[in-house]
């Protein structure tokens, strides 16, 4: 089945006129990255993103283009909060009389 070229033409209006719904990303600036730099090892990604006001996917992008990583007390930190949210809060130990 042989496509018209009215029904081409109406499929690149279509496809132009969504890629420019989109919102264009904007580029690191030097300030941000040293930002992220500094953060990144002992700050949530979360608390990240809202801080430089970016997607929390771009904070993870970014993150992992410079090869950055968590400090280990950041990570330990992170496996207890899983643990919170999955299985709720450590029952306290009962002290012996």
């Amino acid at each position: 089945m042989k496509r018209t070229n009215s029904y081409t033409r109406k499929n690149k209006k279509l496809a132009t006129s969504r890629s420019s719904e989109r919102r264009q990303r904007s580029k690191w600036r030097p300030s941000e990255v040293n930002q992220l730099r500094r953060l990144y090892p002992k700050h949530s990604n979360q608390e990240i993103a809202r801080r430089l006001r970016r997607s929390l996917s771009s904070v993870i992008s970014q993150a992992f283009k410079l090869r950055l990583k968590k400090a280990p007390e950041r990570l330990v930190r992170m496996g207890k909060e899983n643990i919170a949210h999955r299985w709720g809060p450590r029952p306290q130990a009962r002290r012996k009389r």
